[in-house]
C-alpha cells in the first residue's frame, strides 16, 4: 500500500510576457496528497491526469508530476501513462472558451502601433526642445526651432507639432470600439443554434481527431466554414497560485502579479496578471465577454475546409507532445475545437467547443514554446 503525492510547478508568462523576465519571477509550487493507502497503483492513476512538463526551470514552465511513497517513506516518481481528466472544467472555460465568440476590430491593433511611434517621436521632440539652449549656444544649430502661440500661451513647436499623432490613434481606438459594441448589440439579438458535431471516437491527444459537423440554418451571409483543432495552457487561478506562494487575499502580490482589479467579479477567471488591455469594449450583458481571448501558451492542430453545410472531417493533432485534458487549479491543459465562419459583410465569427481529451503515449514533455501577449486582437 502506497500514498500518491501530487507536486505541481509553475511559472505561467503574464499579460505582455515579452517585457518580463522569467528568471525573476516566483515559480509557484504545489504538493498535495491525492490519495492514501493505494493497493493497485497502476489501476489507481489511470483516473489521474498524466504527468507532463512544458518549458524549462530558466523559462516559463508547466510541470505537474506524481509520486508513490511506500511504507518506508520512499518517494518514486510514477513515469508517463494514458489516462482521462473526468474533472469538471474550470470555470474559465465555461465564461471564455465555449460558444459564440466575434472578432474585435482590426483598427485597435493598427492603433496600437500608432501610438508607440508617436510617444517615440514625444519623446525625441521633448529630449530635443531640452537640450535646443545647449545646441544653440554650442554652434550646433544656428537658429532654434522656437515656440507657436495659442491664445496668449506659447507652446514648444516641436510638441505642438507632434499633438495629432498622439490624439489620432486614440480616436482610432473610440471609433473601433463604438464599431466593436455596435457589433455585439447587433449579435446579441439575433442568438445563433450551435453547429452539431459528433466524434468517431473519444479524442485522444496523440490520434487524429476525427467526426461529422452540420449546421442546419446558416446565415445569408454566410460564405466558408473551416474547422481547427488546438491545445493550450490557460492560467492558473489567482486564488490558488497567491495561496501556494503563502500569501493571503489582499496582501502585496509577488513580482509578475497585479492587485486585485476592480472588475475582479468571479473567483478562478484571472490568473491576477491583468496589467494590461486583454480586449476591446465589451458588452456588459454577457460575464467572460465575446471576444475570444489566446491562450499565451499554445499550438495549433490540423485545420480543415468544409462546405457551409458541414461534413466529415479528419484533424490531426499538435507535433508537440501534449498530454489530454488536465482540469486543475494550477495546471491547465486546455484543448478545443474552433469553427471559423466568414462573412460577407463582416469580420469571422468563431464558434468554441472545449474537448476532454484523453492522453495518448507520454513522455508529455516540451522544450520550446511559442508565448503570445494575451490580446484577443492579435491574429493566432
Amino acid at each position: 500500500m502506497v500514498d500518491i503525492i501530487e507536486c505541481s510547478r509553475i511559472r505561467y508568462p503574464p499579460f505582455e510576457s515579452s517585457l518580463k523576465n522569467p528568471q525573476h519571477l516566483p515559480i509557484i509550487e504545489n504538493e498535495v496528497v491525492v490519495a492514501k493507502g493505494v493497493e493497485d497503483v497502476e489501476s489507481y492513476i489511470e483516473k489521474l491526469p498524466a504527468p507532463t512538463k512544458i518549458g524549462d526551470e530558466n523559462n516559463w514552465l508547466v510541470e505537474r508530476k506524481l509520486f508513490s511513497i511506500d511504507s518506508d517513506g520512499k518517494r518514486n516518481e510514477i513515469s508517463y501513462f494514458s489516462s482521462l481528466d473526468e474533472r469538471e472544467f474550470p470555470s474559465i472555460v465555461e465564461r471564455q472558451r465555449v460558444g459564440w465568440y466575434l472578432t474585435p476590430n482590426p483598427i485597435h491593433a493598427r492603433a496600437r502601433k500608432v501610438i508607440t511611434i508617436a510617444v517615440t517621436l514625444l519623446l525625441i521632440a521633448l529630449v530635443y526642445q531640452t537640450l535646443e539652449p545647449v545646441l544653440e549656444w554650442l554652434g550646433i544649430i544656428e537658429k532654434p526651432i522656437g515656440s507657436i502661440q495659442i491664445g496668449i500661451l506659447d507652446y514648444p513647436f516641436l510638441i505642438v507639432f507632434v499633438l495629432p499623432f498622439m490624439i489620432f490613434p486614440l480616436l482610432l481606438r473610440v471609433g473601433a470600439n463604438l464599431v466593436d459594441l455596435q457589433s455585439q448589440k447587433k449579435f446579441l439579438s439575433n442568438q445563433l443554434e450551435p453547429p452539431a458535431i459528433n466524434f468517431s471516437a473519444q479524442p485522444c491527444s496523440d490520434q487524429p481527431l476525427s467526426g461529422e459537423i452540420s449546421i442546419d440554418n446558416p446565415l445569408d451571409d454566410w460564405q466558408s466554414l473551416s474547422l481547427k483543432w488546438r491545445v493550450g495552457v490557460l492560467p492558473p487561478s489567482r486564488e490558488d497560485a497567491l495561496a501556494s506562494l503563502g500569501i493571503a487575499e489582499g496582501g502585496q502580490p509577488p513580482p509578475g502579479f497585479s492587485t486585485t482589479l476592480p472588475h475582479y467579479w468571479e473567483a478562478g477567471l484571472s490568473d491576477g496578471t491583468g496589467v494590461g488591455e486583454e480586449t476591446p469594449m465589451e458588452h456588459h450583458d454577457i460575464r467572460g465577454g465575446l471576444f475570444l481571448r489566446p491562450m499565451r501558451i499554445s499550438e495549433n492542430g490540423g485545420k480543415q475546409k468544409l462546405p457551409l453545410q458541414g461534413g466529415k472531417f479528419e484533424l490531426t493533432p499538435p507535433s508537440s507532445s501534449w498530454s489530454g485534458t488536465q482540469a486543475g487549479s494550477l495546471v491547465r491543459i486546455h484543448w478545443e475545437l474552433q469553427v471559423k465562419i466568414e462573412r460577407l459583410h463582416n469580420r469571422p465569427l468563431y464558434w468554441l467547443l472545449p474537448l476532454r481529451v484523453r492522453s495518448g503515449n507520454g513522455p508529455f514533455e516540451i522544450s520550446e514554446i511559442l508565448i503570445r501577449d494575451g490580446r484577443s486582437e492579435e491574429k493566432w
